[in-house]
């Protein structure tokens, strides 16, 4: 059992006070987990509510050395979330490949990597809705016009968003526009999309 100073309690909790609330809450559920997964260099790394750009790479370089060490190849993206591997020698169905690469996932990058890549894509921690509504504001789009942020958050979950513009499907797509998805793209999607509704 490790007795912490008394002070880390309150100066914890002020990190996590300055949080939006969609990452703190997302941060507190990983840290009162008793999911093995969740190991002490994750906990340590999320209990100031932040990640930083040191830390993460730190864990990407421990992936890769624990996919090297299995003899798994295989290439990151430099920007970070990306991989692919190469089945081992030996493993036609990839099943081996697989398990060892979750394993690995799951004790370098963990629970980690997809706070911090949220956190950098939204750092306001905007709800789906909020997202979409700023998103079709500032593209000018007046499909969902006059939409509250809370209808919109409702159709999203409820799979009942179905955009007609290609101007709201890039919304859809990318609402912060961090992937790098195209207006092009968009409407390919959707063309394909509306083709399928009249298939069927």
């Amino acid at each position: 059992m490790v007795v912490l100073p008394s002070g880390c309690t309150a100066q914890t909790e002020r990190a996590g006070a300055e949080v939006p609330e969609l990452w703190r809450a997302q941060i507190d559920q990983v840290l009162a987990t008793d999911d093995p997964d969740v190991t002490v260099e994750h906990r340590a790394i999320l209990e100031d509510y932040a990640v930083s750009d040191a830390e993460y790479q730190g864990l990407r370089q421990e992936l890769s050395d624990c996919l090297t060490d299995h003899g798994i190849e295989h290439t990151m993206d430099p920007a970070g979330g990306g991989l692919e591997t190469a089945d081992l020698p030996g493993d036609a169905e990839g099943s081996q490949t697989m398990e060892l690469s979750t394993a690995c996932m799951d004790g370098t990058t963990g629970p980690v990597e997809s706070i911090y890549l949220g956190m950098r894509e939204n750092p306001e921690g905007l709800g789906q809705g909020e997202a979409l509504r700023r998103c079709l504001d500032d593209a000018d789009a007046t499909e969902y016009a006059g939409v509250s942020e809370d209808e919109l958050e409702r159709l999203i979950t409820t799979a009942e968003l179905k955009p007609t513009t290609a101007e709201a499907q890039l919304c859809t797509m990318d609402p912060f526009g961090s992937q790098g998805v195209s207006l092009d793209v968009a409407r390919q999607v959707l063309d394909q999309e509306q083709r399928e509704v009249v298939d069927e």
